[in-house]
């Protein structure tokens, strides 16, 4: 959001259909799934085009802004992990490993 983008502050309210990512199942289980982006330094690092997560969150990035890249996005649209394009480079992921 510092860089311009906007966020979904409640993703059930803005997304239709939206997943349960605020999971109901234990956090050391799989909530879902995200499809990784071929071509990103995220898939260049985990080598997989679609990885199984846990999620524990409510709010998401709604765009990209000018310089940010989607790695990852959830089956429902919401982006899951983004990256900043600098030469000192920033992740985000908006999934925190819980245990």
């Amino acid at each position: 959001m510092v860089l311009g983008g906007k966020l979904i502050q409640h993703i059930p309210d803005s997304i239709e259909a939206a997943l349960a990512h605020e999971q109901p199942n234990p956090r050391n289980e799989p909530g879902h799934v995200v499809k990784v982006a071929q071509g990103t330094q995220l898939h260049g690092i985990v080598g997989a085009d679609e990885l199984s997560v846990n999620s524990a969150h409510h709010q998401a990035a709604a765009d990209a802004p000018a310089g940010v890249v989607v790695n990852a996005t959830a089956p429902d649209g919401v982006i899951e992990a983004s990256r900043r394009r600098v030469i000192a480079s920033a992740s985000a992921c908006s999934g925190i490993p819980n245990f």
